[in-house]
């Protein structure tokens, strides 16, 4: 079983947060951390938490993610909902260590944080179709094939069914296949370097099988 981090969206470490942790660890044997990058603070709507966020600083927000990646060392998994995806991408692509990373609710361009993809960290990528935070052109990320050079990059998309509000962003439960994500890490040996992505920005993802 895998040591995961969760890093929460915009209104903070909420209950629902902590269920998905549970129900993660739950589903599937996984162990999960929630670091607080908020220091305790919830906000009732994620307008707020944005705000909050803005008070605090997004630089101070990545640092204490940073800070939380290196205190837990024996993770491998770094998962993020919504907001959380963006510490959670920077993890993986600029600390060692990862082999997987999970998306919720969000999605990034594979080069956001770093020039390079690190071929042995699995991307898994969970959209929801009436997401309001999920942009329009976020979705093809879940439908077509990512590229490092002229090799697929390990990533899958899973785009769920019409979610209006997601439940892991309040007090509810989270969808079900959010819920019981299956991590697959890879079994061979990371290879010496990153592989450099292909001038064309990455673009989508295939769902598996």
């Amino acid at each position: 079983m895998a040591e995961v981090i969760l890093f929460r969206h915009a209104r903070g470490l909420t209950e629902g947060v902590r269920a998905l942790a549970e129900q993660i660890e739950q589903a599937s044997g996984h162990h999960v951390h929630t670091p607080d990058l908020f220091g305790g603070a919830v906000l009732p709507t994620e307008e707020e938490g944005l705000a909050h966020l803005q008070q605090i600083g997004q630089d101070e927000v990545m640092t204490r993610a940073m800070r939380a990646c290196a205190e837990h060392k024996e993770a491998s998994v770094v998962a993020g909902i919504s907001m959380g995806v963006m510490p959670a991408r920077k993890a993986a692509q600029t600390a060692p260590g990862f082999r997987a990373c999970i998306a919720m609710s969000s999605a990034l361009p594979l080069d956001a944080y770093a020039r390079l993809w690190q071929p042995h960290t699995a991307l898994q990528i969970h959209l929801a179709a009436q997401d309001p935070w999920v942009k329009d052109e976020d979705l093809p990320l879940a439908r077509r094939p990512l590229r490092v050079r002229d090799r697929l990059a390990p990533v899958h998309g899973l785009l769920h069914g019409p979610v209006r509000r997601p439940a892991h962003r309040g007090h509810g439960r989270a969808h079900p296949r959010a819920a019981g994500l299956s991590v697959p890490l890879p079994r061979a040996r990371p290879p010496a370097g990153p592989a450099p992505l292909s001038p064309a920005r990455a673009s989508g993802a295939a769902a598996p099988p």
